[in-house]
């Protein structure tokens, strides 16, 4: 016999055997009438119970004749057999997820939309057409072997129960905003052939998702360029971010090993950027800036040997800023050369300023690093 669907409503051999309603089903009573039948869910969707008050009409539900039908299940979605198999009027196939279970060659396997279950193994029986999306798991598993507390709604991917999976149209619209999101940031003239900033999403795309993508492809784009461009230029600030958070969220230890590792710098800030004619206030302003910027002392590298080290005002008995250059010494053992601090405080004077104005900037083989400390 022949099965066709018509939205909620079946019909079998072109006649109609029930139409489903937010509360369970409604069927023909073979009199010209309908009986309306109740299911009752478990958390999970699985129908549970069905009964109707069709019998006795009395407002009560006669436990004998009017409970239709009770299934309990496995995790897995197998039946429970050998009690409660009493089924009041017709069969209906509906039970685990609230899904239809396929009687064709006695398979008994239940109709997800996406794909077919069997319960009887708790595994699909087809490949999982999101697979790459989720490459950890077996594209034939059940709601990541966890049952209990994920369901599949339509066999494409499980949802934490209780919670509905956005439809993939949603998944599309986010997805486009992410490539948007991602290419708009870049700087080379291949990818920006289209201006994906300015495109408007459709109608029924789904505007905040999209806009909801194109953050996240913004994101992503930061954190590729940190491994493209090397710790330069945005990734720097990114790095510094990311230790900002995690020190505001309390985790200090670990948000200092990120906000004060050494790190070249290009163009930190507005003072670095704007270089103002020299004063000792115009110093002490630069100095703070980047003590802000990195939560350390700032030493200015030429061709990646240290020249001086700048201190805040107030260090080292000096009233503004100053400095402490290095000198070349000698291991005695291995006879390298390397740079060690002298003992001596200077006063910063425009020489200084000028070239922490280059550091900042990149400038003539001068960069800056830093590490904890004043």
């Amino acid at each position: 016999m022949t099965t066709e669907y018509a939205g909620n409503y079946v019909y079998e051999g072109g006649s109609l055997q029930f139409f489903n309603q937010s509360e369970g089903y409604i069927e023909p009573d073979g009199s010209g009438g309908y009986d309306y039948i109740y299911q009752h869910k478990d958390h999970l969707g699985n129908i549970r119970l069905s009964y109707s008050d069709d019998v006795s009409v009395d407002g009560s539900i006669d436990p004998g004749t009017e409970i239709r039908e009770e299934n309990n299940y496995y995790p897995f979605g197998l039946k429970h057999k050998g009690y409660n198999a009493i089924v009041n009027g017709r069969n209906h196939k509906y039970g685990f997820g609230g899904k239809e279970e396929q009687d064709e060659l006695d398979l008994k396997w239940l109709d997800f939309s996406a794909r077919n279950y069997d319960a009887a193994l708790g595994r699909w029986m087809n490949l999982d057409p999101l697979a790459e999306q989720m490459r950890r798991h077996s594209p034939y598993n059940y709601a990541f072997d966890n049952p209990v507390f994920f369901v599949d709604y339509d066999g494409m991917r499980p949802c934490p129960n209780g919670e509905d999976c956005p439809p993939l149209e949603r998944i599309k619209a986010f997805s486009k905003g992410v490539f948007q999101g991602f290419v708009s940031n870049l700087e080379f003239d291949t990818f920006r052939q289209t201006d994906y900033t300015s495109e408007k999403p459709r109608e029924g795309d789904g505007d905040s998702d999209v806009e909801a993508g194109r953050e996240a492809g913004e994101t992503l784009q930061e954190i590729v360029e940190i491994g493209v461009t090397g710790i330069a230029g945005l990734s720097r600030k990114v790095l510094q971010k990311i230790g900002q958070k995690l020190v505001k969220e309390g985790l200090e230890e670990t948000g200092e090993k990120v906000a004060k590792k050494t790190i070249v710098k290009n163009n930190v800030d507005e003072v670095g950027n704007q270089v103002t004619k020299f004063s000792q206030e115009s110093a002490d302003d630069l100095v703070k800036s980047l003590k802000d910027d990195f939560g350390g002392n700032v030493t200015v590298m030429k061709d990646g040997k240290p020249v001086f080290r700048v201190h805040q005002p107030g260090t080292h008995g000096q009233t503004n800023s100053s400095v402490t250059t290095f000198r070349q010494g000698t291991n005695p053992k291995t006879g390298d050369v390397f740079n060690i601090p002298s003992k001596k405080v200077s006063s910063f004077t425009e020489e200084y300023y000028n070239i922490l104005n280059q550091a900042t900037r990149g400038e003539g083989g001068f960069s800056i690093v830093t590490k904890g400390g004043r």
